[in-house]
């Protein structure tokens, strides 16, 4: 008999955050009290559906997302004016959608506690969005994986 696992979606920019989304995905497939299944589609798997649809997909069938949200906003998806993570965040903000999501604000912009709003208009925009729906944890860009999922891990 097979236990269900929580899905986890990481989103965030790839190469922003590479580093940290290999230790969160490691910490997380080996959290020793919940099964958790991390989601991390920078695993170089290939999939017949083009890169927005098996995203949005994975997005849909998580029950959490941890969003690291950086300092750069990252490149648009094709025929679309906003970018990957930012369309992943809101498929999680549907209505309807049962994900909950947990943003991890890390970077220059976010020292302090607090956010300091980008000159990337669309990086600002997206900014305050999240910092209107969500108490966002805010991290030095050195912050280690173990902060983040203890972080995760106190959510009820």
């Amino acid at each position: 008999m097979s236990l269900l696992k929580t899905a986890v979606f990481l989103a965030s920019r790839f190469e922003e955050f590479a580093e940290l989304r290999k230790q969160l995905k490691e910490l997380i497939a080996n959290y020793p009290v919940v099964q958790l299944a991390p989601i991390d589609l920078n695993d170089g798997n290939v999939s017949h559906r083009p890169p927005l649809a098996e995203c949005l997909g994975y997005v849909r069938r998580a029950e959490f997302m941890i969003l690291l949200l950086g300092d750069i906003y990252g490149s648009l998806a094709p025929k679309a004016d906003k970018s990957f993570t930012h369309l992943e965040y809101e498929e999680a903000t549907k209505e309807g959608a049962g994900t909950r999501i947990l943003v991890f604000g890390i970077g220059e912009h976010y020292r302090g506690g607090r956010i300091r709003y980008s000159e990337d208009e669309r990086l600002a925009g997206w900014q305050k969005q999240v910092e209107e729906n969500h108490t966002v944890g805010f991290f030095d860009p050195e912050t280690n994986a173990l902060v983040i999922l203890a972080k995760f891990c106190q959510t009820d």
